[in-house]
């Protein structure tokens, strides 16, 4: 109730202020800067409308499922691009792991059993000199 009374009154009120701003126009023949605010307003609106209709003019449903296209596959090419870029380095970070550097410099036997041979091969030496 409260609230239509005082739509109620806001109405009146501006009812009231443009009877007196159309009273005073006319008694000195020139429009208040309420008018020329107005038509400045209403040239800059009608530009904006215009161009509106220009845009909305240009959204068909063709357009918009071949933009929604394109910004999909750009996505998936960028996510695809992205887990090759990955997959690389996983790769080259394994191979670097399971390449082990072997020191040439030591020399010796490479294994247990290798270390058994060159052991038998120096005693045959040792004993065959003797």
């Amino acid at each position: 109730m409260t609230f239509l009374l005082s739509l109620f009154i806001v109405s009146g009120i501006t009812l009231i202020f443009l009877i007196i701003h159309k009273e005073v126009e006319l008694a000195y023949g020139r429009g208040l800067i309420m008018k020329t605010v107005a038509h400045k307003t209403d040239i800059w609106l009608h530009k904006r409308v215009g161009t509106v209709r220009e845009y909305k003019g240009l959204v068909t449903k063709k357009n918009i499922l071949s933009v929604s296209h394109f910004s999909l596959v750009y996505v998936l090419k960028m996510t695809l691009g992205l887990f090759a870029k990955v997959r690389k380095k996983i790769l080259k970070l394994i191979d670097r792991m399971e390449k082990k550097q072997v020191s040439l410099g030591c020399p010796g036997a490479a294994s247990f059993f290798l270390k058994q041979i060159a052991e038998s091969k120096e005693n045959d030496k040792r004993l065959t000199e003797k």
